[in-house]
């Protein structure tokens, strides 16, 4: 099965995310997406992050109807900082079977080569690449030669999880967010 691997610490899940994982699963890039829940990313040692418990339940609201969406705790096991070549090492051993792939920002992109063990990734794993406003990569320059790099024809990702944090003050971002997390944090008054 082709498994698609979304990682983030959806800080909190926002429909720019619902909408990259819809159209992936509607173009049938992939079998079944995992989102993969980041209790810690070695990127973002020092921001406050809602807890690990409140991030799934909010991500578990947003994608409740989609058979095809697994929300995944695996990273939650794993030694921290959270590593990708290591989640994809530890989920390679529990399902062999699977060809894992990995869903991932233009904005991320960019930084890949920070990642750890980042040219065994780009060598042995399917990236599809979706568009983030503000994000410029020359895709016939600088990855024209790595045969695993996809760029989607989607249209830019504009909202980020950090704005939506920064304007809960202020209420605005209640058109970002599926109705039933804006509930969630209000309710649990997050951020």
């Amino acid at each position: 099965m082709k498994v698609g691997l979304f990682f983030g610490t959806f800080n909190p899940v926002h429909n720019g995310h619902f909408k990259i994982v819809s159209s992936i699963i509607e173009k049938k890039y992939v079998d079944q997406l995992w989102i993969i829940l980041t209790p810690l990313s070695p990127f973002k040692k020092n921001q406050k992050i809602v807890s690990f418990y409140h991030r799934i339940k909010m991500l578990e609201q947003t994608f409740f109807n989609n058979k095809d969406v697994i929300i995944s705790d695996v990273e939650n096991n794993l030694k921290q900082p959270n590593y990708t070549i290591n989640t994809l090492f530890h989920l390679e051993d529990i399902y062999p079977k699977n060809k894992f792939s990995i869903i991932l920002g233009a904005d991320n992109f960019q930084n890949i080569h920070l990642w750890k063990s980042y040219q065994t990734i780009l060598n042995n794993y399917q990236i599809f690449i979706y568009p983030r406003q503000g994000a410029k990569l020359d895709e016939s320059k600088s990855f024209s030669s790595i045969k695993n790099i996809h760029f989607l024809d989607f249209p830019a990702i504009t909202v980020s999880s950090s704005f939506i944090r920064s304007n809960i003050k202020n209420q605005d971002y209640m058109n970002y967010l599926n109705p039933s997390v804006c509930k969630y944090i209000i309710d649990n008054n997050l951020y």
